[in-house]
C-alpha cells in the first residue's frame, strides 16, 4: 500500500475506453476517449500507462485489473504494472474521481528505475453526455 501525500496533478491525461492511446486498447467502453459511467478505463499521462489508487465509492474495486509491460530500455529487465478500473454504471454525471497514480521509467547509463507520482482528477460523464474531458 503506497503512502499517499500531496503530489502534483498529472497533465496530458488520455482515457483508453476502447480507443487506442498507444499500440492497443485495454479499456472497454464506447471508444470516445471520455470517461463514461459503466466503462472499464485505463489512464495515461502522455504515453505512460498509470497505476491507479482511489477509495472513491464509484470505482468498483473488485473489477480492477492489473496489466504489466516491460519498461523500455536497452535491456528488458523489468516490468511495471498499470490499472484498468471499472467506473460504476450508477456514477453521477460530472462526478470527479481523485486518483493517486504512478508510472515507472528506467535509464541505461546509469541503470536507474524511477517512479513518478501524481494525481488525476477525472470527470465522469454519462454515456449520453456530449461534453469532452
Amino acid at each position: 500500500m503506497p503512502v499517499l501525500y500531496e503530489s502534483p496533478e498529472f497533465n496530458s491525461i488520455k482515457v483508453d475506453d476502447q480507443v487506442p492511446v498507444r499500440e492497443r486498447t485495454y479499456g472497454k467502453g464506447n471508444g470516445n476517449g471520455i470517461a463514461d459511467a459503466g466503462e472499464h478505463i485505463m489512464l495515461y499521462s502522455s504515453h505512460h500507462r498509470l497505476r491507479l489508487y482511489t477509495a472513491d465509492k464509484w470505482v468498483i474495486r473488485e473489477e480492477e485489473q492489473a496489466t504489466d509491460e516491460v519498461i523500455p530500455a536497452k535491456w528488458p529487465d523489468g516490468f511495471t504494472l498499470s490499472s484498468v478500473v471499472k467506473i460504476s454504471p450508477d456514477c453521477p454525471d460530472g462526478h470527479v474521481i481523485e486518483f493517486y497514480a504512478s508510472f515507472e521509467t528506467k535509464t541505461f547509463n546509469p541503470i536507474e528505475r524511477k517512479t513518478t507520482w501524481g494525481k488525476v482528477n477525472l470527470v465522469i460523464q454519462n454515456k449520453t453526455s456530449t461534453k469532452k474531458y
